[in-house]
């Protein structure tokens, strides 16, 4: 598993905000997806990329929901 730094949270609206985070080299298309660890390190989701291949930076939109 490859960790990945966070460089900044936008938020969007009450629900969903835009995770930024710096793209080391990870090689995906268009339609992937990336599991991405929560604050316990242990609990993962399952992201699209928000953002273009070959950017500076890896962005996620991403909907806060209950109990989520």
């Amino acid at each position: 598993m490859k960790s990945l730094n966070v460089e900044r949270v936008e938020q969007k609206s009450d629900d969903i905000f835009e995770l930024f985070v710096v793209n080391d080299n990870v090689d995906y298309k268009v339609g992937n997806c990336i599991a991405i660890c929560g604050p316990d390190g242990k609990t993962t989701r399952p992201y699209s990329f928000a953002s273009a291949p070959n950017q500076k930076f890896l962005s996620f939109l991403i909907k806060k929901v209950p109990n989520g």
